[in-house]
């Protein structure tokens, strides 16, 4: 089976890769190398040998198809990422972060309906869930909203119970937690978290 990493050379990609390979699966691997996320213009030697790697950006209608190419599963985890820079270089982000996935998309649905695709997993971020879960004493597993302006310069940074305002404890959230997106990075990389099969 031949599966493409779309961001596969960054640090959940290089783990993926390395899961796939030992499992016996043809692995390519798409990634622009932004030096942002990239500390290296390459991926490291025991990946480079047993992958095929396509450099290119998942806007690139032609590096699309060539990566595309004869692939059965999709692994899709290219972003733009940085909660903070989002915040000031929004159209950066939604290129990279919608129109990216919307280009990817597109060409599956009209230059490559008939090939042989089985799966498409498109990743999450933990910033859509904004502050994420809490436990309340009095109201279970809440979902706090931000954290207030005035509490955090008067010292107070921790969430509370968007109840009762009490304190709260850190709960694992779970991937049915509500949209609470609150930065552009978090909000433009909400739209994958779904998997097609």
């Amino acid at each position: 089976m031949k599966i493409l990493v779309i961001g596969g050379a960054g640090f959940i990609g290089q783990h993926l890769c390395r899961a796939l390979i030992t499992e016996g699966f043809f692995v390519r691997v798409l990634d622009n190398f932004n030096p942002q996320i990239h500390s290296s213009n390459t991926l490291p030697l025991d990946l480079i040998n047993n992958v095929e790697l396509i450099r290119g950006d998942i806007r690139d209608k032609d590096v699309m198809l060539k990566a595309l190419d004869s692939v059965e599963v999709i692994v899709h985890l290219a972003a733009e990422t940085g909660t903070g820079q989002s915040m000031y270089e929004i159209n950066k982000y939604f290129s990279v972060n919608v129109q990216g996935t919307a280009n990817l998309l597109d060409i599956l649905q009209n230059d490559l309906p008939a090939n042989r695709l089985r799966t498409i997993v498109l990743a999450s971020s933990r910033a859509i869930y904004g502050e994420g879960a809490y436990k309340c004493i009095d109201h279970g597993v809440v979902f706090p909203d931000s954290r207030a302006q005035e509490r955090m310069l008067a010292g107070n940074f921790d969430p509370v119970c968007p109840f009762c305002a009490s304190s709260l404890a850190v709960v694992g959230t779970p991937e049915s937690a509500p949209f609470k997106p609150m930065s552009i990075y978090g909000l433009t990389w909400s739209n994958h978290k779904l998997t097609l099969v």
